[in-house]
């Protein structure tokens, strides 16, 4: 709101408004400090200003609002995937403002990051269950980075979100599959839908991603021995190439004439965890992700250098491709010696 104020060496007071474009400014009204005629003129402009600004949010409110924001995603955002999550998590925050009535982004203040969180962790989903901490903080950023849109378009000047730290519920760790769990997968595989057998395999093999397991089989180079993933995790700009993995040929061959390796489904991450491995499999501390760190820590157990493991799963951070390592006490015991001056091995002892 407008607002008056004194500065140093000016007899006059200065009038901080925001103006039609939502741009702050700042102003001499030309009455004086020292004379309460002028000091009650001032506070009747004052009191103008606030009356514009006023107008300028209901206009904004009426003809803006948040109709942009998709609008604005389906623009910004090219891989198709990340689009339709971004607005989905925005339509899960537009339902919140809609409640509170914040029809603008005038109306927005930093307490709606804590109400929000509170309100979308305790409000039940449709399967009864309600969202984690972190999946209300992942939303959250969408709305902090609609807000910095609305600077952008100059609805408001600065972004009121902006700075503020939202301290995430550590995950829960991903193991790396035994031997064991991949024969009982297996073994269960071939009762399911094609897709999970071909996405399995791919993913053993390569340390892919679930969504990057459905491969254009024009990407696949059977001449030279090639796999191009063209749309991994970041989008096109992201794709990267590796040798097909000996054991992957055979399944590879049989899909020559398909276009896509499989086709996945929209809820695949949680057909393929939850009502496969958890409740048919009882292996409710797997995923499909768990694919992905087993190559990781089988590739290291076995020496490949880093750079190179960091290569064939497309890893380009080095802490990043470190979390997802996985040993036992047992898998380092070869190693339990290494790096200690006088360390001597058992036949010397």
């Amino acid at each position: 709101m407008a607002s008056l104020h004194q500065r140093p060496r000016s007899p006059f007071w200065w009038l901080k408004f925001t103006d039609k474009k939502g741009v702050k400014r700042f102003r001499s009204t030309g009455f004086r400090t020292d004379s309460a005629l002028e000091t009650s003129k001032a506070k009747a402009l004052k009191a103008e200003a606030e009356v514009g600004e006023m107008v300028v949010a209901e206009q904004a409110q009426k003809s803006d609002g948040w109709n942009w924001v998709e609008k604005t995603f389906a623009l910004e955002i090219i891989n198709p995937l990340s689009r339709q999550a971004t607005i989905d998590r925005w339509r899960r925050v537009e339902v919140f403002l809609i409640q509170k009535k914040i029809h603008s982004p005038v109306h927005v203040h930093p307490d709606l990051l804590s109400e929000y969180i509170t309100w979308r962790t305790s409000t039940p989903k449709r399967s009864g269950k309600k969202a984690s901490r972190n999946t209300a903080i992942y939303e959250m950023r969408v709305f902090i980075r609609v807000m910095r849109h609305a600077v952008r378009r100059r609805l408001i000047q600065y972004n009121p979100l902006e700075g503020v730290k939202l301290a995430k519920t550590p995950p829960k760790v991903k193991p790396a599959m035994t031997n064991e769990e991949i024969d009982i997968i297996r073994q269960a595989l071939p009762n399911q839908p094609a897709w999970m057998k071909i996405a399995f395999e791919i993913a053993l093999a390569t340390g892919c991603r679930l969504r990057e397991t459905s491969i254009p089989l024009k990407c696949i180079d059977f001449q030279r021995g090639r796999i191009t993933f063209p749309a991994p995790k970041g989008g096109e700009g992201k794709s990267f190439t590796i040798s097909m993995p000996t054991t992957l040929r055979p399944l590879l061959e049989s899909l020559r004439d398909k276009k896509v390796t499989c086709e996945i489904p929209k809820m695949a991450s949680k057909e393929f965890g939850r009502d496969f491995l958890h409740r048919k499999l009882g292996l409710k501390h797997l995923s499909f992700h768990c694919l992905r760190v087993t190559k990781v820590s089988r590739m290291l157990l076995e020496g490949v250098p880093l750079n190179f493991a960091m290569r064939l799963v497309n890893h380009s951070d080095e802490l990043v491709h470190r979390i997802y390592q996985r040993h036992e006490v047992s898998d380092l015991e070869v190693y339990r010696d290494a790096g200690i001056f006088g360390a001597k091995s058992d036949s010397q002892t």
